[in-house]
């Protein structure tokens, strides 16, 4: 499966945003504070529990994803929800520039969120499925080795792919434009990466239909 590119036939990697952050101050505070984020409730905490374990670890599996066919080609689609949320703010400011600052600084401010409201629970009890062993390819391999596989719900993949279309949403929305042909047709488009992405955490055994599900529950209940 070819990696997803925006939806104008273009696409911005995680260092074309940094760069893109770097040169705008108004960016970068959040956009690092995204970054700490990530790495202080996300991955720390696993690396920690993984080496010491200190909080409980509970299997989430469930019957349904027996069913669910094992599909690592589907992995540089798994692998893109960073860049699904880069692409929209950077594609954002480049529609509407200064005009749509302060609704971008907040989208940054949701993704940051998500992250603190996940390790309200991640910091009480893990979570994790089973996962093949073995891995077909050198990212799959990289997913592994990276990740310890303990904070699966709720899924932060899930959340925050339907956050940003949702922010994106809010954005264009302000600036009187999100039922402009170009626009709705960007938003649709942002909208189906983002369900791709959410297929592709099951599919690549990376999350269980519970997980989809709690965090599904999660937005409706904190963005409704």
């Amino acid at each position: 499966m070819r990696f997803p590119r925006d939806y104008d036939g273009s696409v911005i990697s995680p260092l074309r945003y940094a760069g893109f952050a770097l040169a705008r101050p108004a960016f970068l505070g959040p956009s690092l504070r995204v970054a700490l984020t990530a790495i202080r409730l996300f991955f720390l905490p696993q690396y920690r529990n993984a080496l010491a374990p200190k909080r409980p670890v509970a299997g989430v599996d469930h019957p349904v994803d027996g069913r669910i066919p094992w599909d690592p080609s589907t992995v540089a689609l798994y692998l893109s929800f960073i860049p699904l949320w880069m692409n929209a703010v950077y594609r954002l400011h480049r529609r509407y520039g200064a005009a749509a600052r302060d609704g971008l600084r907040e989208f940054l401010s949701v993704v940051e969120r998500l992250y603190v409201d996940a390790a309200r629970v991640y910091l009480r009890i893990h979570t994790t499925t089973r996962r093949p062993a073995r891995a077909p390819s050198l990212r799959c391999a990289v997913i592994q080795v990276m990740d310890p596989h303990l904070n699966c719900i709720p899924s932060l993949h899930v959340a925050i792919v339907f956050a940003a279309w949702d922010c994106a949403r809010s954005v264009a929305a302000a600036m009187g434009d999100a039922d402009s042909p170009r626009t709705a047709a960007w938003l649709d488009g942002l909208y189906r990466h983002a369900h791709r992405i959410t297929e592709s955490t099951m599919l690549m055994k990376q999350h269980s239909v519970n997980c989809v599900g709690a965090s599904l529950w999660y937005l409706s209940a904190t963005r409704p």
